[in-house]
């Protein structure tokens, strides 16, 4: 009786693993996620504009802009980075603060474009509850 066993045994588990004789279909492609443009200077400059006049906190400020901010004094060591930098206000736009180093909490974004020193667009909060915008131009050390 065993020999006749192992045989069919070994039928079984050949012809469960081989399957039908074809091959199956090829998965399809997984579809890619379509990622958003680039803000342009004018919409990130808006952006930031539009989270200061929603008084944004400093912890929603980077989901109500839409960007992810180059520097946010939220993630640990960003403020010692950015007070170390070479970072002046821009004197071709208006800035609602003088003084960064004063600020409860700020972030900066990059704007696109083409200068000869990186220039960002920034939201500050001094502690009273506003947010406020503010512009610089970030030179080399």
């Amino acid at each position: 009786m065993r020999h006749r066993l192992l045989p069919l045994a070994v039928l079984a588990l050949v012809s469960c693993t081989s399957g039908s004789g074809t091959t199956p279909a090829p998965s399809p492609a997984p579809t890619p996620i379509p990622t958003p443009a680039p803000m342009t200077d004018a919409q990130l400059i808006a952006a930031v504009q539009a989270a200061a006049a929603a008084s944004v906190s400093p912890q929603d400020a980077t989901a109500k802009v839409g960007e992810t901010p180059w520097i946010t004094t939220t993630k640990a060591g960003d403020r010692e980075i950015a007070l170390a930098a070479e970072i002046e206000f821009d004197a071709d736009q208006t800035s609602a603060i003088s003084d960064l180093g004063v600020q409860k909490d700020f972030a900066y974004w990059g704007r696109p474009g083409t200068w000869d020193n990186p220039r960002v667009v920034g939201l500050a909060w001094p502690g009273d509850g506003t947010s406020l915008v503010w512009f610089g131009v970030i030179y080399p050390p």
